[in-house]
């Protein structure tokens, strides 16, 4: 079971058990997709678990700065040691 909104851009599905990030991705990207619409490149996901379901309500990503995961341990290594080399 499912609801999508088109006006709020969010996409709302009741699912049995409780799917972990990626299985709740692909349930909205097959949403979607059922609907004829183009899967969102990236997306913001919340799973509500409760009595054996859980609903999960999802919306595109807000447009901003991403980086990889590799880049962020990076960034968060050299921030924690408080040294910049510059060459």
């Amino acid at each position: 079971m499912g609801y999508r909104d088109q006006e709020h851009k969010c996409v709302a599905i009741l699912t049995p058990g409780t799917p972990d990030a990626a299985q709740a991705a692909a349930q909205v990207r097959r949403r979607l997709e059922a609907e004829g619409e183009a899967p969102w490149e990236a997306m913001e996901i919340e799973v509500y678990p409760g009595n054996g379901h859980s609903l999960v309500i999802a919306r595109p990503a807000a447009e901003g700065v991403y980086i990889s995961a590799w880049a962020a341990r990076y960034l968060a290594d050299r921030f924690a040691r408080d040294t910049w080399e510059t060459t």
